[in-house]
């Protein structure tokens, strides 16, 4: 992947995703990896909820989708799509499973002293 911004002037810097690392904060997933030549930084990209379905929309659109179709590698790039697409399904499908199986039970609260009801031997 090339990354270029007005800062860098002419200069693209390249960076692999291949072979970033994933991390889970609970609130944003950062991806973490170094940038190559010509300028060997450490980079982070630190992403939200809607970056990520953001993401999905992106490569769900009718542009991107036709790029792929255009690729020269293309049976690389759908039986890569339709697997990562798999995987990702199932993933969400057993993850949503799993953690509904984990999820705590409500607490059982006592009735308050004034809500119990009146026994058999105050009825008289």
């Amino acid at each position: 992947m090339k990354l270029w911004s007005k800062g860098l002037g002419t200069k693209t810097v390249t960076m692999s995703l291949k072979e970033a690392r994933v991390e889970n904060t609970g609130t944003e997933m950062l991806v973490k990896g170094k940038m190559g030549a010509p300028v060997y930084w450490d980079y982070t990209i630190t992403m939200s909820e809607q970056d990520l379905i953001d993401i999905l929309d992106i490569a769900a659109r009718k542009d991107t989708v036709g790029f792929m179709l255009d690729c020269k590698s293309r049976r690389k790039v759908y039986s890569s799509a339709v697997t990562k697409a798999t995987r990702i399904a199932f993933g969400t499908v057993t993850g949503f499973f799993a953690r509904m199986g984990r999820r705590r039970k409500a607490p059982v609260v006592a009735p308050k002293a004034e809500e119990t009801p009146p026994s058999e031997e105050n009825k008289a």
